[in-house]
């Protein structure tokens, strides 16, 4: 039996309309409710997004963490965040061999030069 196109919610990388969540829609009205500055964020990120994401990776109790050991940056987007992982790899280590999973999308092929 053959599916429909109507029925069917694709959830990966295709230049389509994407599908939005409500959960997402309900999150972007207490957003726009806030009425939030709209002030450019630090070169590296938000300070208190970066700070927590490293303790959710790390944890609190981390003593990488405790002597602030680790280097975050935050990217805006998934490809921004491959070519700042990538860029530190290509200066910092003499290792080139990137694992890619497969499925994948096409962005880390279009990157994969820099390293």
């Amino acid at each position: 039996m053959r599916a429909r196109y109507l029925d069917l919610i694709y959830l990966g990388s295709l230049i389509l309309q994407p599908y939005v969540l409500s959960a997402v829609r309900k999150a972007e009205e207490k957003l726009l409710a806030k009425q939030l500055d709209k002030e450019y964020a630090p070169i590296t990120g938000v300070p208190a997004f970066c700070r927590s994401a490293v303790e959710l990776a790390y944890g609190t109790n981390s003593e990488a963490v405790k002597d602030e050991r680790i280097a975050v940056t935050q990217s805006i987007s998934g490809t921004g965040a491959l070519r700042i992982g990538g860029e530190f790899l290509a200066r910092f280590y003499d290792n080139k061999v990137i694992y890619v999973p497969t499925p994948t999308w096409s962005e880390p092929f279009c990157l994969v030069p820099i390293v």
